[in-house]
């Protein structure tokens, strides 16, 4: 099955025939790459499925843990999250809740629901209003931007304190890799290829 599409770099339109696992197609004009061959909706189960536990998991366990004179406070999501609450900060709480735990949750999620039932050859619901919508999610998560956050707090905080990093933090770091991973695996020409064999 050929797909016709343009190049992102040079607006090119380029046929591209169906690629074996692996290939990878480039424009004749520039040289960008375009599609690659074999999409695989395996990984991207297992990678989507992995996020979902390290999301899971940051919000459950501690993110950091203060000592100060012997006594130990954890700090988590949740716990930030309510105490900007709290504060009477209630605009910065939403941009918080929804840049760093409703985001990506819901980038997995609908991730989750675009490529399971291509594992019984079927089509997704709503397709085009849920793949418009993971698009216009990427642009809200700022997963990057709060880790550097806790990087600077923790540094700024070793000087009063002792700053035990928590599990939650690796499931952070871990939830970080996996979604990159996924915006890496997916390859949109390959996705609507295998959509187009759905019934």
């Amino acid at each position: 099955m050929t797909i016709r599409t343009a190049c992102p770099d040079c607006d090119l339109l380029v046929t591209v025939p169906a690629l074996p696992e692996g290939a990878r197609a480039y424009c004749p004009r520039c040289g960008a790459s375009l599609t690659q061959g074999g999409f695989s909706f395996q990984l991207l189960l297992a990678l989507t499925i992995t996020g979902i536990i390290f999301w899971i998991t940051s919000l459950v366990q501690p993110l950091l843990v203060l000592e100060v004179n012997g006594v130990a406070q954890a700090v988590g999501l949740w716990q930030g999250t309510i105490s900007m609450l709290h504060q009477g900060e209630i605009l910065l709480t939403l941009l918080f809740a929804m840049t760093t735990i409703v985001a990506p949750v819901l980038q997995l999620g609908i991730m989750l629901w675009l490529i399971l039932p291509l594992a019984w050859g079927k089509r997704p619901w709503a397709l085009g209003w849920l793949f418009r919508l993971f698009r216009d999610n990427e642009q809200w998560m700022m997963l990057e931007v709060f880790f550097l956050g806790v990087l600077v707090t923790s540094v700024k905080l070793s000087a009063m304190a002792q700053v035990v990093p928590g599990w939650s933090l690796l499931a952070f770091i871990g939830l970080m890799l996996t979604i990159a991973a996924i915006q890496i695996a997916f390859d949109v020409d390959g996705y609507w290829r295998e959509v187009a064999q759905c019934t």
